[in-house]
């Protein structure tokens, strides 16, 4: 299964963009895109709000999907994990 209808992630929100600027502006740059199924992404780890992170640390993401059950969910899953860790 080979989805090439990757979404662009542009929308932060405003507060996050402002108080993690340089989170916000890592993740810019990476020109970080999903699959279509991916509603929301959200950030976890020491790069969010409760700080800490050191000049080399990765950024913690969760990828919340949008999909109603199906028989082949883990196929979707899958598909969801490779275009994000590919692109």
């Amino acid at each position: 299964m080979k989805n090439d209808n990757m979404v662009k992630t542009v929308k932060f929100e405003p507060y996050f963009a402002e108080a993690l600027l340089e989170t916000y502006t890592l993740i810019m740059k990476a020109n970080l895109r999903v699959h279509p199924s991916v509603s929301r992404v959200t950030l976890h780890g020491s790069r969010g709000l409760a700080g800490g992170y050191r000049s080399n640390s990765d950024i913690d993401l969760s990828l919340i999907v949008d999909a109603p059950q199906t028989p082949d969910m883990e196929s979707l899953l899958q598909e969801v994990l490779e275009t994000t860790l590919n692109h």
